[in-house]
């Protein structure tokens, strides 16, 4: 069971990781398609946080272009594919997909910065959180609660 308690994990699981991808799962219960592009994104981020070991705060920069390719609404289990496509000392660019029964349903280029940590950004506590989402992530242990939303049609 997941002992970090967060709500606003979006990804159900990583199902595989490599130097230049990365691949999880997540279902979605007639959520809306804000909900799936920032599940893309924290697929992304949390690659370049396995990249480089959690030593930098890692966050979503920019949405290069994002196309939706289904219904804005998402319901049923889906499986989330990240490749990079470029990488420097502070940013790297990732082509997301987001697909239902392998077809693709979204797909993006999301670009994510990398900042040092510092006062705002405290390395105390955020390289030892997200080591252990990863961690958690990587291991299947998904017994957190997801987040959750009332979508209203």
């Amino acid at each position: 069971m997941c002992t970090t308690n967060n709500n606003f994990v979006m990804i159900d699981r990583i199902t595989d990781i490599h130097p230049f991808s990365i691949a999880g799962s997540k279902k979605f219960n007639g959520e809306f398609v804000d909900l799936a592009v920032e599940s893309c994104a924290q697929l992304g981020a949390f690659h370049v946080r396995y990249s480089i070991d959690c030593r930098r705060h890692v966050f979503l920069i920019k949405l290069n272009s994002c196309k939706v390719l289904s219904d804005k609404y998402f319901s049923g289990e889906y499986s989330i594919i990240g490749n990079l496509l470029a990488k420097s000392t502070d940013a790297y660019s990732y082509s997301i997909i987001l697909k239902k029964n392998n077809l693709p349903c979204m797909e993006g280029q999301f670009i994510f910065a990398l900042a040092d940590y510092d006062e705002q950004f405290k390395a105390d506590f955020l390289k030892g959180y997200y080591q252990k989402i990863l961690s958690e992530l990587l291991t299947h242990q998904t017994g957190h609660q997801p987040y959750i939303t009332n979508v209203i049609h």
